[in-house]
């Protein structure tokens, strides 16, 4: 059988600079490295650590799970380490449009079994529009050495934190000069809204803001308080939406006057909050205000969600889980 030839097809360095032009914000960005510390199949980390240094505009972020099996991945778009149990990463798109997104340059360790394996991607190497079209960043990354921790602790500059942890990943991302605006309060806040399941079964997410390499401030985020209410103004559901499990719980608060609001999660993550559930469009609604709730999506309803999980992008699956939530809360 004669096979014809075959050329290089992998991306070029003109999707990373897509990336950089997306329409997004530093909160989504930081997101995916969350993502990807949490999820099972990647990290599978219980703790992120995110620093910021003001004056340098060096954004670090880390954990200590289990360190990436080639640090390279994260730098390939679409190279994904598939779906795993409330893992929300699917794609292999999140995390390497982050790094080019937030950052004109960055370096990454990772630390498994042992050994440390280290990139740095300075900006130079894929904003030059003479070189963009024609070279690939996977291409110029491959085959990146392990070294024994002694040897990356002199040659690598590896991160204390790290080698302190035994095993994990460092990011070190040099933010794009004034286009990139690290604010710790919305970040922070953005983070505790996205990542309230995590953080109410017990993961953790801490902060650093430095000053030129002094800590100026440090805290960690803290898990939503319960709002207590009666029994018969509360109530816990299960149902199936097109085979895929759901769950969830709602409840009254007679003092709440913001209105009613209900979040959509999978896994340790707020994919949206929405008021579409409290209706039946052209047939009945839930009068009354001061309904809040949470509802989880099973594993299998993963393919259901966006790119970048911030909806559900199957119109019949939103539909039946949107009418399945009224039908459990419209009595409260």
């Amino acid at each position: 059988m004669k096979f014809e030839e075959t050329t290089d097809r992998l991306p070029t360095v003109a999707i990373y600079k897509e990336f950089r032009n997306q329409s997004t914000n530093v909160t989504t960005q930081v997101a995916e490295f969350v993502d990807n510390i949490f999820g099972f199949l990647r990290a599978n980390a219980n703790e992120v650590f995110i620093r910021y240094d003001e004056l340098t505009k060096k954004l670090s972020v880390w954990d200590f799970g289990v360190g990436m099996k080639d640090v390279a991945d994260l730098c390939q778009a679409g190279k994904s380490a598939g779906a795993g149990p409330r893992d929300i990463g699917f794609y292999g798109h999140g995390g390497t449009m982050a790094l080019f997104w937030l950052g004109s340059s960055f370096k990454i360790w990772t630390l498994r079994d042992g050994k440390v394996q280290f990139i740095h991607v300075p900006a130079r190497d894929w904003e030059d529009p003479e070189k963009y079209t024609l070279m690939s960043i996977a291409e110029k990354i491959t085959n990146i050495p392990w070294k024994s921790r002694d040897l990356a602790t002199t040659q690598t500059n590896t991160p204390k934190e790290l080698l302190d942890g035994g095993h994990g990943t460092f990011l070190e991302i040099q933010m794009v000069p004034n286009e990139r605006n690290f604010c710790p309060k919305v970040v922070a806040n953005g983070l505790a809204d996205l990542y309230a399941p995590a953080l109410k079964a017990g993961k953790k997410i801490h902060f650093q803001i430095m000053k030129g390499g002094y800590l100026k401030k440090g805290w960690s985020l803290k898990p939503e308080k319960e709002v207590s209410v009666a029994p018969e103004n509360r109530v816990q559901f299960k149902f199936d939406v097109l085979g895929v499990p759901v769950q969830g719980h709602a409840i009254f608060d007679p003092e709440r006057t913001s209105g009613n609001l209900m979040k959509i999660g999978f896994g340790d993550k707020v994919i949206l909050s929405t008021i579409d559930c409290y209706a039946l469009p052209g047939k009945e609604r839930c009068m009354g205000s001061g309904v809040t709730g949470y509802t989880e999506i099973g594993d299998a309803g993963l393919s259901y969600l966006t790119v970048h999980k911030d909806e559900i992008n199957n119109v019949a699956f939103r539909k039946a889980l949107m009418e399945g939530i009224y039908a459990e809360i419209k009595h409260l």
